[in-house]
């Protein structure tokens, strides 16, 4: 059988595949020209119910074809959508029609958070100048093993100004480029946590996402492609939302869509804002995160360990698994483990670290961490 020798535009290699029939020329046609052109809401459809025709595909070598041209294309990032979604509390309303802006109308801004915002457009539409993740480690309460990490975004402008995360998402809510900028942390947090997973299957990858994305009609079929494009598990990824991003129901269908996909939810900050115990227990959620400001007190005590070993209890009875917060004392590492927390994160352990650093880390027995697991609170 002859072997079709064309190559994918940017790589080297042969395709290792039999001569591909018309339709994969048809999905290599339209995969290079979609990942050639800028961020477009159309690029960023083909590609996606490209990625969808896998579900229905019969033959294993059809499959396999599209699967390596999806993985080839991926080491270089696929083009973004370009589309904003309406804001929140713009919801239609039957008995009073409200039209949202339009989604390429960014909000009026000053001069420097304009100027601002124009680097982070041309940023994320070179995959770089200054735009990187950092990742912490999530540490089992018990043993002290990693079980994984969070990713954390990080941008330097090219100018060396450092912008702080929560500013960085306010930039891209105001320009409209919030949506863009999420999917540009799932691409990076996936393609550089895959050569973690083959060394660690067990890690989870938690990865902050916005209502912008979680609302847009194409999130679910995204991440599917993503995935797959890298050969990856959903089981190894979690998704971290705040707990207000729950009452936007289209958020809600599609964080329901992606666990059954297999990725995990977790529910960041829980315990301040609207957050109550009744509410736990509606909650369907794998992970809930107990918000650092728990862990902050010089010294805890009885009324304050048993309300969070209520939210623990409760969290487990749900079938949730409890992750402690900004653990930055030994003090906070053991009171985490005597209410039940089945993990930590925070300074004790290790702060944000590089993605090279983290791959080390993910690659580390028990023994060779540079950290103990804490010892059981006195009672």
């Amino acid at each position: 059988m002859s072997m079709h020798n064309s190559t994918v535009p940017g790589l080297n290699t042969p395709l290792p595949f039999p001569r591909p029939s018309a339709a994969i020329e048809k999905v290599r046609a339209t995969l290079t020209a979609a990942s050639a052109q800028p961020p477009s809401i159309r690029s960023q459809e083909q590609l996606w119910e490209i990625s969808q025709l896998l579900e229905d595909l019969r033959s294993p070598a059809v499959r396999d074809a599209i699967l390596h041209l999806l993985r080839a294309l991926s080491e270089r990032p696929l083009p973004l959508p370009d589309l904003a979604p309406p804001p929140l509390h713009l919801k239609a309303e039957p008995e009073v029609p409200r039209a949202p802006p339009p989604a390429t109308a960014p909000m009026p801004q000053s001069g420097d958070a304009a100027d601002l915002s124009e680097q982070l457009h041309a940023a994320l539409l070179a995959r770089q100048s200054g735009l990187t993740l950092n990742y912490q480690p999530v540490v089992d309460a018990v043993s002290g093993a990693i079980l994984g990490f969070e990713a954390l975004l990080r941008w330097t402008t090219p100018d060396g100004q450092q912008v702080p995360p929560l500013r960085v998402v306010d930039l891209a809510a105001r320009a409209n480029l919030l949506e863009t900028l999420d999917f540009w942390v799932m691409q990076q947090a996936v393609n550089q946590a895959r050569p973690w997973l083959t060394a660690n299957p067990r890690l989870v990858i938690a990865i902050n996402v916005t209502a912008a994305l979680l609302s847009s009609p194409l999130a679910v079929s995204a991440v599917r492609a993503l995935l797959r494009a890298n050969g990856v598990s959903a089981a190894n990824f979690c998704i971290e939302v705040p707990e207000t991003t729950l009452l936007d129901q289209r958020a809600t269908n599609n964080l329901a869509a992606l666990r059954r996909l297999g990725l995990q939810l977790a529910i960041d900050d829980f315990g301040i804002g609207q957050s109550a115990l009744t509410r736990l227990m509606d909650l369907d959620v794998d992970v809930v995160k107990l918000d650092r400001a728990f862990f902050t007190a010089q010294d805890p005590g009885p009324k304050q360990r048993s309300f969070l070993g209520a939210i623990v209890d409760m969290a487990k009875a749900r079938g949730s698994r409890v992750v402690a917060e900004g653990v930055a004392t030994r003090q906070d590492a053991m009171l985490a483990r005597e209410i039940g927390c089945a993990a930590c994160q925070g300074f004790w352990f290790a702060g944000p670290l590089s993605a090279s650093a983290a791959g080390s880390l993910a690659r580390s027995t028990v023994a060779d961490l540079p950290w103990q697991a804490p010892q059981p609170a006195p009672r």
